[in-house]
């Protein structure tokens, strides 16, 4: 598993980089609309929230995502690369207490 990201072709290694990009840029035009049909649309205060915060709410929640993706992708690379399974199952221990932290903490703002 350690040669796999190594032995793929700059080229191909880019175009993988571009779809990743590509699928944040998809993400941050589409939040406004899949907002809106998620969140109940008779719900005077998230409609509220909404036009108080014009575009800010899908902005701020576009750098969220493309973030959170963003490090996914570093830690692929780092899975990818790592040399030996103890060196990948240290990545996935520590990024299951990551996500829990955060999980936790999204969970304590509702």
């Amino acid at each position: 598993m350690a040669e796999n990201w190594a032995q793929l072709p700059e080229k191909h290694r880019q175009t993988l980089k571009k779809d990743h990009e590509l699928v944040n840029e998809i993400i941050a035009q589409t939040i406004d609309s899949v907002e809106d049909s998620i969140v109940n649309p008779s719900s005077w205060s998230m409609a509220a929230l909404d036009i108080i915060m014009c575009r800010a709410d899908e902005w701020l929640l576009s750098k969220l995502i493309s973030s959170w993706r963003n490090e996914v992708w570093q830690v692929n690379l780092q899975l990818l690369s790592s040399p030996d399974q103890e060196y990948r199952d240290r990545i996935r221990e520590e990024q299951e207490l990551l996500v829990t932290h955060r999980g936790k903490q999204f969970i304590s703002y509702l």
